[in-house]
């Protein structure tokens, strides 16, 4: 008699099991339901940004504006402007400008450095006939600025 009885035990355990309805039903009881828990999914590595390139290096070159004649006595002044991949360096690229230093590289005698070089440098003309001049910032040399000094008439 005991094995009948837990034949049909086990019986009415394995059909709860099988059969789910049953267990809620009543008919029996219900084993713990089996949860399952989708995986999480794996974060897909974001791409780090690509650097900004530096508006302010490296140098390409110079642009040297200033007068091509002038009188001897007058004074001629020279714009320099640093120029990079980002264009002129100056304006909202002033900034760039800050730490850098114009070297007259080469200048005719006949011309007087007036003050200190700088990105707006002036020179006196001392003498009539052609003149030559050339700025370095870093490693960029502009190409020779050419013009004359006449004599006043």
């Amino acid at each position: 008699m005991k094995r009948a009885l837990a034949v049909v035990f086990y019986g009415l355990l394995a059909g709860c099991y099988f059969n789910q309805d049953s267990c809620q039903s009543g008919t029996g009881d219900a084993p713990s339901p089996i949860i399952i828990v989708p995986p999480t999914p794996t974060p897909t590595p974001t791409p780090s940004p690509t650097p900004t390139p530096d508006p302010c290096k490296p140098l390409t070159g110079l642009i040297v504006g200033g007068p091509t004649e002038a009188f001897v006595g007058d004074i001629l002044s020279f714009d320099i402007t640093p120029v990079s991949a980002a264009g002129r360096l100056e304006g909202k690229y002033d900034f760039c400008n800050t730490a850098r230093i114009v070297t007259v590289e080469r200048v005719s005698t006949n011309l007087t450095l007036s003050g200190s070089a700088g990105f707006k440098t002036s020179f006196v003309a001392r003498a009539a006939g052609p003149f030559e001049v050339q700025f370095r910032v870093e490693v960029a040399v502009n190409p020779v600025f050419q013009g004359v000094i006449k004599v006043k008439p």
